[in-house]
């Protein structure tokens, strides 16, 4: 595990310790944790979601024939395999 080392303002680091102290977390290290994977998750969501409107607003949709879906999947299932047998 990588080491970083954090200054906070005094009353962030206030808050830490009372949370801490409450039992409301376990300790610093975690809630930092935490607070970086929940903001991580955000992001990621926003891009999807970004991605998602951008398709939408891209155009008129075309249908796929069951022909197309069936290479789509079995181009999916020869990258898959070819990631897990390099």
């Amino acid at each position: 595990m990588a080491s970083l080392t954090v200054t906070l303002p005094e009353h962030t680091s206030e808050c830490i310790e009372l949370l801490v102290s409450r039992g409301a977390i376990s300790d610093a290290t975690t809630y930092l944790e935490d607070l970086v994977l929940q903001d991580w998750l955000r992001r990621n969501e926003k891009r999807v979601e970004d991605l998602l409107i951008e398709g939408l607003n891209s155009g008129p949709s075309t249908p796929f024939t069951s022909h197309e879906w069936d290479d789509m999947k079995q181009r999916l299932r020869d990258r898959l395999a070819a990631q897990h047998n390099p």
